[in-house]
Formats: structure tokens, sequence, C-alpha cells
């Protein structure tokens, strides 16, 4: 009887020191996890901060516009472009803000990259300002990759100002004739 016990006691304290190995096992694995999240927590944080400075200074007008025509983001250049705030841009519909002998073309451009026929397109083209004064600009648009469903599409914008471009060649033309 007593080898008996001796030998439950054995097992019994070799099974503990086997659990206690697997938890500090498992402890240690969840110190080495929470280390490699707190990382990628960081490497994220900096990269969303490095995008939203590169959204906010740049020195052309960017934003998300979805399927539909209303924007989902603009960064401050394309408000002071367009004489908007952000709350007043995120209220109007780009159809609205187009000249409109512009707009034909803009709904031609729509179809051509939301139908997966294009992935880029690029153009001059003329907005409306809030003051009604209008601003030609060279815009590139572009179907934002790696949406989960096709009706969460939304377009990437990039719209430069070129109105004293245009002025200059206006001004050259009249020149010249």
């Amino acid at each position: 009887m007593a080898d008996e016990d001796d030998l439950l006691r054995s097992v019994a304290l070799q099974n503990a020191q086997a659990i206690l190995l697997a938890r500090q096992r498992a402890e240690q694995e969840l110190i080495q996890a929470k280390a490699a999240l707190e990382q990628k927590t960081e490497e994220l944080a900096h990269a969303k901060e490095l995008f939203q400075n590169v959204f906010d200074q740049a020195g052309v007008g960017i934003a998300r516009i979805d399927a539909a025509g209303r924007w989902l983001m603009v960064n401050p250049r394309l408000c002071e472009m367009l004489g908007y705030t952000p709350e007043e841009l995120l209220a109007v519909r780009l159809s609205q803000l187009t000249h409109p002998d512009d707009v034909a073309a803009d709904s031609e451009m729509m179809f051509y990259l939301l139908s997966g026929e294009g992935r880029v397109y690029r153009r001059e083209k003329r907005y409306l300002r809030k003051d009604g004064t209008v601003v030609w600009v060279n815009l590139t648009l572009s179907v934002e990759r790696g949406m989960a469903r096709d009706a969460d599409r939304s377009l990437i914008a990039v719209i430069q100002d070129i109105t004293e471009r245009k002025k200059a060649e206006d001004e050259r033309q009249v020149f010249v004739s």
C-alpha cells in the first residue's frame, strides 16, 4: 500500500510539474505575443500618422470618392482650392461641383473605372468653386483596390489646380492670333 501511495504521489508530482511547465511555456508565449502585438500596433500607428501627414500636407488636392460620387475624405488643399470647409465639401456631391460642360465626361469616366475597364483615368476639367468661379484642374482618378466587396469600392482622386496655366495658355492664344 505504501508503495502504491508513493507511486501515486510520484505520478501526481510529475503531472503537477508537467502542468507547471506547460503553464510557464504558455505564459512565455503570451508575453511574446503581447510584445509582438505592441510592436505591430506601434508600426500601424506610425503608418497611419505618415499617411495622415502626406494627406494633410500634400500640395495637391487628394480625396476619396464613393461610387455614387460622394466625397468620403478631402484634404485641406482640396478644400482651399474649391473654397469649402471640409464639412461643407463632404456634404456636396461631386457632380454639383463639376462644370456643366464636364458632367457627361465625368459620368463616362466613373463607369469606365468602376466597371473594371480601366485602372486610372486622367483629364483636365473644371470645377465650380463655392464663390461660383471656375477652377481648372488636372484630375487623376484610380479605383481603390483591395476592398472586400465591389459595392465598397471607392475612387482615389488627385487634383492639381492648373487655372493659372490655362489662363496663360488663353492669353498666349490671344497674343498669337
